[in-house]
């Protein structure tokens, strides 16, 4: 039992350490994007672009480490693919986000809502696939955590 939490603690460490990098990684990629179309590039303009990502990813972590727990913990008797937890999850964060980033854009950048719409899902598109992979890894090292 004491070993089951300190796993759950461990994914959750590895999941804020993965959305403190998406949130760098984001950062830098709004930033980057913004100076291509010669957009405020500013460093705070680009983090608070970013800032729907970083806090929903932190609630859904959360929610999901609990998700997890509760089903393969509580209820072993119920077989989920973990995957489909984590998919649910992104395709929920992707919309919610991809609705509250546009808005900040066209409200920071002062652009059209289709603008700010096709800059955000870039954005997100670019951010997502590189989360993947680091969920990809972030797997491996909790395989490994659990084996140990």
């Amino acid at each position: 039992m004491i070993f089951q939490s300190a796993f759950f603690s461990i994914a959750l460490i590895i999941s804020i350490i993965d959305i403190i990098t998406g949130s760098i990684i984001g950062t830098i990629i709004t930033k980057w994007l913004a100076s291509k179309k010669n957009w405020d590039s500013s460093l705070k303009v680009a983090f608070l672009v970013n800032l729907p990502w970083i806090l929903l990813s932190l609630i859904l972590s959360i929610l999901e480490t609990f998700y997890i727990r509760v089903i393969y913990m509580d209820f072993p008797f119920i077989t989920v693919n973990m995957h489909i937890i984590v998919i649910v999850n992104l395709l929920i964060a992707f919309v919610i986000n991809t609705i509250l980033s546009t808005l900040l854009v066209h409200r920071l950048y002062r652009k059209e809502l289709n603008n700010s719409l096709f800059f955000v899902t870039r954005i997100l598109i670019i951010l997502y696939i590189l989360m993947y992979i680091f969920a990809i890894i972030r797997s491996y090292f909790l395989g490994l955590a659990a084996i140990s």
